[in-house]
């Protein structure tokens, strides 16, 4: 929060990069930079962006060790930056792992496959994304359906968005959700109420896609699309860590969006992402819901052939 108090003489500073970065013209900055012995970055797949890079190489600490739980796989160029910045990988730490020590859930993932007319190949994805995915009537009736079955079922339910206009859209059909987004002045505060459990619905913009710290979220839900591979795991990770009284599972629900080409072509991205992931639970029935969820669906808005179809192709 723009807090600058570093400790000079040896100890333990923690520091965010946005607090430094602009600082960087500052002599103290500079000087203590240059005293840090030892660096330790989470989420150090950020620190191939330019401003957070110029930190990292003014610091000469010979001991450096970066963290990540969405690591690059695809994206070599930036994998080789990192571990240029950091050294070689050390220690793989895989999600069967984490979950056979108690540390994260298996997640149960379904990929909806919802009643919409095809869209022609002539209509650019520009046009398509808003149409056919941030105002489609048919997916946020249905997105609305899913978050309040999810919380008849007494799970805390993240439903999460690209931009603010498909927020405010989905806030229209359930008023009784919260909402957040970057100029949300009451941020902390949401943030402190869905920890204590009294908020058991919000819709959010990617400002919650790291960083959110919470151990109850057992529903998401998500609205915006997309196929960054970082971007679908970090939300997915919301919901992954166990707390000791969590006594529900964790549902990550998707949307095939197969009305035009570029948005199934996204929405098999993100489906091949998370179907590569160990230990993840991929299911297409209906029935593995909880029994509240499948209550409040409106089944005629889904394809008949969603209970017996094969995971969406890539």
């Amino acid at each position: 929060d723009g807090l600058f108090k570093p400790i000079m003489d040896g100890g333990i500073t923690v520091a965010m990069y946005q607090t430094l970065s602009s600082r960087m013209k500052d002599k103290t900055v500079q000087k203590w930079l240059q005293s840090v012995d030892v660096l330790i970055v989470d989420e150090c797949q950020f620190a191939t962006a330019e401003t957070f890079k110029k930190i990292i190489q003014k610091c000469p600490a010979n001991f450096r060790i970066g963290m990540s739980g969405t690591p690059f796989k695809e994206e070599k160029h930036k994998r080789m930056e990192v571990r240029g910045l950091f050294g070689p990988i050390l220690s793989v730490v895989s999600n069967q792992e984490l979950i056979d020590k108690g540390v994260s859930i298996r997640p149960s993932i379904m990929f909806l496959d919802f009643k919409e007319p095809k869209v022609s190949s002539k209509v650019k994805y520009v046009d398509a994304y808003p149409t056919h995915l941030k105002h489609c009537e048919t997916r946020n009736k249905l997105i609305a359906q899913l978050a309040e079955g999810f919380v008849k079922s007494q799970r805390q339910t993240l439903i999460m968005v690209r931009h603010v206009d498909h927020l405010k859209a989905l806030h229209r059909k359930m008023p009784w959700a919260e909402t957040a987004h970057a100029n949300s002045p009451n941020r902390q505060q949401l943030l402190d109420r869905l920890r204590t459990g009294e908020v058991f619905a919000l819709i959010c913009t990617p400002i919650f896609d790291t960083g959110l710290s919470t151990d109850y979220i057992e529903a998401i839900i998500n609205a915006g699309g997309g196929q960054s591979e970082i971007e679908v795991l970090q939300r997915v990770g919301r919901g992954l860590r166990v707390a000791k009284d969590k006594e529900k599972d964790l549902w990550i629900i998707d949307f095939v969006d197969g009305h035009h080409r570029d948005l199934r072509r996204q929405a098999s991205k993100r489906l091949e992402i998370l179907s590569n992931q160990e230990a993840f639970y991929m299911t297409n029935y209906i029935h593995d819901l909880p029994q509240e969820v499948q209550e409040a669906l409106d089944k005629s808005l889904l394809n008949s052939s969603h209970f017996e179809m094969p995971l969406l192709q890539t």
